[in-house]
């Protein structure tokens, strides 16, 4: 899982031409530390290179997420006959994984200091690449009946913001910090000196704009890579007459069959491989590594938990309550 060098050899590489258009091509790659090392027709490598075989595959570039909510895993399918607001009265960075995906994750779980620490721990631990956008929230006081945190910016949220800004990026830069913020109904003099604060950190606030190092098969770039199978019966046919095509239109998860961030093989034969608990997450984990079976069951006892504590609500009170106060302005800030 953590050669130093790996070749994908015999594949179709959809790569860009001079002209920054997309030419699929048959073609080695060649990863060396994390990056794409080299792309030719023939590549002599050392005895101790992984050799991945490519033949009726595809190798893509790794896939960008410009906004996922990565802790709400446990709120799968629990809202799905329910719309906007009464999913607001209610209410895995793995399969982002498993799908070669770099994704900016919208992290409104600011509920803490402690909430925030273990979703970027969880975030290294995973092997992703993401922005993970830190978001001051509005918090509920309680449900029945609505009543929200009178402050927003509680004195540990921007302190919090600040140190992880000092501690960044994380994982060697595979997770960095970014900004999200929603509260803009609050007093315009507020947000702007908000963002002066963000901006003299140097984060890229609300929206992160991309990398010149991913998203990309290119010389030089992160080696964030998803090789497909190009006989699976979605995308057979379609994959020999136009491999970026086969893709775009035809592909799916299941067609996945390998994927590497930073030049590490994370998912193999349509498996997610076991991995190492990052420092900052050993003490709440207590394992050093973790493999995909025990992190379902970790899934399973964390949903039934918050299912016990949502039967306690009154979902209708609820619901009721809040479409009649709404995110009111009205507050003094």
């Amino acid at each position: 899982m953590t050669a130093n060098c790996i070749i994908l050899k015999n594949g179709i590489a959809i790569i860009h031409d001079a002209n920054k258009h997309v030419a699929p091509t048959k073609a080695i790659v060649l990863i060396k530390n994390g990056k794409i090392a080299k792309i030719a027709q023939g590549i002599d490598a050392a005895e101790s290179t992984e050799v991945i075989n490519c033949t009726n595959k595809i190798v893509s570039p790794g896939f960008i997420d410009t906004h996922r909510h990565g802790w709400q895993t446990q709120l799968k399918s629990r809202h799905a006959n329910e719309q906007l607001l009464e999913y607001m009265a209610t209410a895995g960075m793995l399969e982002s994984v498993a799908t070669g995906t770099t994704v900016v994750d919208h992290a409104h779980i600011t509920r803490s200091p402690e909430h925030v620490k273990l979703v970027i721990a969880a975030t290294a631990t995973s092997g992703i690449r993401s922005v993970l956008c830190y978001t001051p929230m509005m918090l509920f006081t309680q449900l029945n009946a609505l009543v929200f945190h009178p402050n927003p910016f509680n004195y540990w949220v921007m302190q919090t913001f600040v140190e992880l800004a000092d501690n960044g990026p994380f994982r060697g830069g595979r997770v960095t910090l970014g900004f999200a913020f929603d509260l803009f109904f609050l007093p315009n003099e507020m947000i702007k000196d908000l963002f002066a604060q963000i901006k003299a950190k140097g984060i890229k606030t609300i929206t992160y704009h991309g990398s010149n190092e991913i998203g990309r098969i290119a010389e030089g770039y992160n080696a964030d890579l998803v090789i497909f199978d190009a006989l699976s019966p979605s995308m057979v046919g379609s994959a020999q007459h136009d491999p970026f095509a086969a893709v775009i239109l035809y592909s799916s998860p299941a067609d996945i069959e390998t994927v590497t961030i930073d030049g590490v093989v994370r998912e193999k034969d349509r498996k997610l491989l076991p991995v190492p608990v990052d420092e900052s997450a050993k003490q709440a984990v207590g394992r050093v590594v973790l493999e995909w079976a025990r992190i379902t069951k970790n899934i399973f006892t964390s949903r039934k938990k918050m299912q016990t504590e949502m039967d306690k609500m009154d979902y209708m009170e609820a619901y009721g309550s809040f479409t009649k106060k709404g995110m009111s302005t009205n507050q003094s800030w």
